[in-house]
């Protein structure tokens, strides 16, 4: 499978596969409306897409995922595409559900920040905003990531 279909959640799985697999996974968690404390049960949305991006402040490389079925889907699999892009101090900068991240430095690549927003511009000026008020000085956006809306 190649890098694009695994970005947007491709596969031989369709959208309407997934969010029905989604649904069953809600149904198995919640034991079909069995009584677990509420503080146990996590909120899923199986309509939620989600994505991440991994960044390495070592080197600047980067990995993103987009259009994933689950928060931890999304971050493996960018932390894969970081890795595989010869980061060597890869960690999740960001994970977003229906909307937008960005990551921008200040000038050295282990000078970042990320930020998310509902739209692409609202998530970079956000991340160039928290850049240049933390590190008082001009940033530009290194990487950012959108789910489809």
């Amino acid at each position: 499978m190649n890098r694009s279909n695994l970005e947007r959640g491709g596969g031989p799985m369709s959208a309407a596969a997934r969010r029905i697999a989604g649904a069953l996974a809600l149904t198995a968690i919640t034991g079909f409306g069995g009584a677990a404390p509420a503080q146990n049960r996590l909120p899923i949305d199986p309509t939620a897409d989600y994505g991440s991006i991994a960044y390495s402040p070592a080197d600047g490389r980067s990995g993103y995922s987009y259009n994933y079925r689950s928060e931890r889907e999304a971050v493996d699999v960018a932390m894969g595409y970081c890795r595989q892009d010869g980061g060597n101090s890869c960690r999740t900068a960001i994970w977003v559900s229906n909307g937008c991240g960005a990551v921008a430095i200040a000038g050295s690549y282990r000078n970042f920040v990320a930020a998310n927003g509902k739209y692409r511009p609202e998530a970079e000026s956000n991340a160039l905003s928290r850049c240049q008020n933390h590190f008082r000085r001009a940033c530009t956006i290194q990487v950012w990531v959108c789910t489809s809306p």
